[in-house]
């Protein structure tokens, strides 16, 4: 008997996704925006690591 409830409940859940889903669309067309710019950040933080590989780089040529 339990088990059946959990499934209907299941089966509620999915059918009021499904109407919460263009809600979802909308916000997370939002969210994306801000993803792009948090997506934009982490290259640029890439960026900065190589520049330290050629500092060291260029300290290993001082040290020769």
């Amino acid at each position: 008997m339990s088990k059946d409830i959990n499934k209907s409940s299941v089966e509620y859940i999915e059918d009021s996704n499904d109407e919460d889903n263009e809600d979802s669309h909308s916000a997370e067309e939002e969210q994306n925006t801000k993803d792009s710019d948090f997506v934009k950040t982490p290259p640029v933080k890439k960026r900065g690591r190589p520049k330290k590989i050629v500092r060291a780089n260029e300290n290993k040529s001082s040290s020769v």
